[in-house]
């Protein structure tokens, strides 16, 4: 009966409390109820680390829209030559956003590697020791997540490189 043994160990403990009240009052709670009290102290941790992932994927999207702009421009001869060689616009344009899709699942993949090494680190908070486990249907997410980035952060570049390429022709 544990809501009985909780009440006798809690009475024992406020009776050693009142025997010693300079020392730290104890008290038995069901091991659910304890770690219910924990996660309501750990609710604006987790926002603020959902805001900084948030905030990375963001900086990320820029990241690589930023290199695959100028990657991308440096490469406009390379278009020119296959343009002019008589391959459609639609083919160049999709060869470039195949090639994202390619670099992308690497990325994926490399992140996924990454991931499962950190699988079983310990991280110590101030509260607790947490042990990270990487589930496996995390690397499937973590690969979408990096072609849905890729894309992102490319389209805009590649449409920018079609139109401007459009325009010279």
């Amino acid at each position: 009966n544990l809501p009985k043994l909780i009440g006798d160990v809690n009475m024992a403990f406020g009776m050693l409390h009142d025997e010693f009240p300079d020392a730290p009052a104890i008290m038995a709670l069901p091991e659910t109820q304890y770690w219910g009290g924990r996660a309501k102290m750990f609710k604006m941790a987790i926002l603020v680390i959902k805001t900084k992932a948030a905030v990375i994927v963001v900086c990320m999207l820029l990241f690589i829209m930023n290199i695959s702009h100028s990657s991308l421009m440096k490469r406009t001869h390379e278009i020119r030559i296959l343009s002019n060689s008589g391959m459609s616009k639609l083919k160049i344009f999709f060869s470039s956003l195949f090639e994202v899709f390619v670099v992308s699942v690497v990325a994926g993949i490399i992140g996924g590697v990454i991931a499962v090494a950190c699988s079983g680190m310990t991280v110590n908070l101030q509260l607790s020791t947490i042990i990270l486990k990487i589930q496996p249907s995390v690397i499937p997410k973590g690969l979408i997540l990096a072609i849905i980035l890729g894309f992102l952060g490319t389209i805009l570049p590649i449409i920018k490189l079609s139109i401007s390429h459009h325009q010279r022709i």
